[in-house]
């Protein structure tokens, strides 16, 4: 059963979902994502006039970029060499920690910060830069005779944005032309202060109240109009071990962390009380 809704009819979308489907699915889509970009890159190489290994090169520079922060923030900046190689991972931040029946608790394992995005991203460009240029197979295939050294990046992540300086000697030559190239550099802008610190405060007020964070929910409908939450409930043997996977969707979903709250339910009669709440309230509006 999947349920979408609009949260009080604000401008900050809430979904809701319970099994696993949207977390395959998403994994799925960061999945056939590299795949996709290559496809496109190739196809937008073909249509300009401009084949160089200079523009190529650029070009798989922005795209394992691009790709590289999708993947940081969606596995909370904790991505391993070789996940792109498989489905996206979504950690569980929190875990249930109670001892006492009578005092739930939750707490935080996993932190989530500019460092963590960088590292991120790095690994992810390891990973894939290689994979995109493909030894410059297409560029060969136009002619092009081109030899190169092992490419090396250095990846910042910034409050606002985010730097990449590769330094990837390439000799290259094509008729009468040739060229020598070593120095290429990336830069986006992208609100990474804002990513962390309204992912964190989601995180901390959920595992602090052990419920779901209505009012931070309500606080963020009335001060964002770029940012959707998907929630989906993952049972295993409920109520002893619930789960909630969170996606904060940022820029109206172009950037999207993902993570998992192992909360203490079944010791705490408050948070059924919660969810009941949360769905009376969005199914009569959505009505």
């Amino acid at each position: 059963m999947i349920l979408m809704v609009f949260l009080k009819k604000s401008q900050v979308t809430l979904f809701m979902a319970a099994g696993l489907v949207i977390l395959f699915s998403f994994a799925i889509i960061l999945l056939a994502s590299s795949q996709v970009s290559k496809t496109a890159l190739y196809a937008e190489i073909s249509k300009t006039s401009d084949s160089s290994p200079q523009f190529f090169t650029q070009k798989c520079l922005e795209t394992t970029m691009k790709l590289g922060l999708e993947w940081a923030l969606f596995e909370f900046g904790s991505y391993k060499q070789g996940d792109s190689n498989s489905t996206a991972r979504v950690y569980v931040v929190a875990h249930d920690a109670s001892t006492d029946v009578k005092n739930p608790l939750v707490r935080r394992t996993i932190d989530f910060n500019k460092e963590m995005i960088q590292q991120s991203i790095s690994l992810f460009f390891e990973d894939s830069f290689q994979y995109c240029i493909d030894n410059f197979s297409l560029l060969k295939e136009m002619g092009w005779e081109i030899n190169y050294s092992t490419p090396q990046a250095e990846i910042f992540v910034e409050d606002y944005g985010v730097i990449a300086d590769l330094k990837f000697p390439i000799e290259s030559k094509k008729g009468k032309s040739s060229a020598s190239l070593e120095d290429f550099s990336y830069q986006d802008s992208v609100n990474i202060a804002d990513i962390i610190s309204t992912t964190n405060k989601f995180i901390d007020e959920s595992v602090s109240q052990n419920k779901l964070p209505e009012e931070y929910i309500d606080l963020l409908e009335t001060t964002r109009n770029d940012l959707h939450i998907l929630m989906t409930f993952l049972y295993e043997g409920w109520p002893e071990t619930p789960y909630v996977e969170w996606i904060l969707g940022f820029e109206n979903s172009t950037h999207r962390v993902a993570f998992i709250i192992n909360y203490d339910w079944y010791r705490s009669d408050a948070t059924y009380k919660s969810i009941d709440e949360l769905f009376n309230q969005t199914e009569a509006e959505s009505k």
